[in-house]
């Protein structure tokens, strides 16, 4: 060993994260499903429980979950955006960073659920995507970008309890 090197020290965060996440996912959480417990009920249940079982596996949960809780471990907030996709015709899983968000500073959360009067989510798409998106501001973005429509933009997509609007 050479004069001045150091010993390597092993990241106790990261050693003690990476041993926990794998403990805390090991299978997909279980749909909770209830019904009227009429025998219809119950069988449409189980329909919509065996589909959610096979949607989590299709969505990959296990895997968004595990970034999401990192990043919870990590910055004390991991979010996931649940939506739709019409390309997919689907149900849609995101996992978001933190440093993404623009959070309500008076909003709370109940069983980890954000309650905030907005929401800001920082997105980046091509000029040419988002004239499609929103053909009424195509001729506003054609002229932010020079007629580049390759150009990345990043604009900002806000949520309320109410509505949902972007601003560029």
């Amino acid at each position: 060993r050479k004069s001045g090197d150091k010993d390597l020290v092993d990241n106790l965060l990261f050693e003690a994260l990476e041993t926990f996440l794998p403990a805390a996912l090991r299978k997909n959480p279980e749909p909770m499903v209830s019904s009227d417990d009429t025998p219809e009920g119950n069988e449409l249940a189980k329909k919509v429980s065996d589909r959610l079982a096979d949607l989590a596996d299709t969505l990959r949960i296990k895997l968004k979950l595990k970034k999401a809780v990192r990043h919870w471990a990590l910055y004390y907030l991991g979010a996931i955006k649940v939506g739709y996709s019409l390309e997919l015709n689907e149900i849609a899983v995101q996992v978001r960073r933190p440093q993404q968000l623009i959070l309500d500073p008076d909003a709370m959360t109940d069983e980890c659920e954000y309650e905030g009067e907005y929401l800001g989510d920082f997105r980046t798409d091509t000029a040419k995507d988002l004239m499609i998106k929103f053909p009424d501001a195509k001729e506003f973005i054609k002229n932010e970008v020079k007629e580049d429509v390759g150009t990345k933009i990043r604009y900002v997509e806000w949520w309320t309890p109410d509505f949902v609007f972007w601003t560029l």
